[in-house]
């Protein structure tokens, strides 16, 4: 059976760092080796909320929907998380696997601010809790150019983890006396040097 797989990256300035990534499925795709789902997508998680948020519920309903989805974005990467979220708590769909790979920074001119910029693209994938999107093989992970690579490489070719659906944290409604009263008693067991600092 071909791999099926969709692509949706956050916007058409990161396709660059795509490049290598790219040529390497439409070669899989020449060889009879993966499909992939078009049109493929540049929407962003922030500017296009609920038209990237339909798009992913459209590939669940499918009847042959994506094995995979390779996801990236830059700065704040949320559109891997997201997308990865989207289809675990809300479709409850344990089948598709959700690859992310972080794009760099390569136009702001401070240095310190494109480090910061990269750390937070790859932080907003890996320190997601409970996550089960992919974001790095046996060499690291996932980042620009050769990490965009090496994930379309994963999605063509490497063995898909199993996905386990998570038990949803239920939503908690507050009046605001009771959230006082619920925030003092965690306020209290804060380090005292947190508590001291605004003190």
């Amino acid at each position: 059976m071909k791999r099926r797989i969709a692509i949706v990256n956050a916007s058409p300035n990161d396709l660059g760092q795509c490049y290598l990534g790219l040529q390497l499925l439409q070669s899989a795709r020449a060889s009879g080796e993966v499909e992939i789902i078009e049109p493929c997508w540049a929407a962003s998680i922030h500017r296009a909320t609920m038209f990237v948020l339909a798009l992913i519920g459209s590939y669940h309903s499918m009847s042959e929907p994506p094995m995979v989805i390779i996801t990236g974005a830059g700065w704040a990467n949320h559109l891997s998380g997201v997308i990865d979220a989207w289809l675990r708590y809300f479709c409850r769909n344990d089948k598709i696997v959700v690859i992310g790979v972080a794009f760099g920074d390569y136009t702001t001119e401070s240095q310190e601010e494109a480090a910061a910029h990269n750390a937070a693209a790859i932080s907003s994938m890996t320190e997601v809790p409970g996550t089960q999107l992919v974001y790095k093989d046996q060499d690291g992970v996932f980042f620009s150019l050769g990490g965009y690579l090496r994930a379309c490489r994963f999605a063509a070719y490497a063995d898909l983890p199993t996905i386990t659906l998570p038990k949803p944290r239920p939503e908690a409604p507050y009046v605001l006396d009771q959230m006082t009263e619920h925030a003092s008693n965690l306020y209290l067991k804060l380090p005292e040097h947190v508590r001291a600092d605004v003190a």
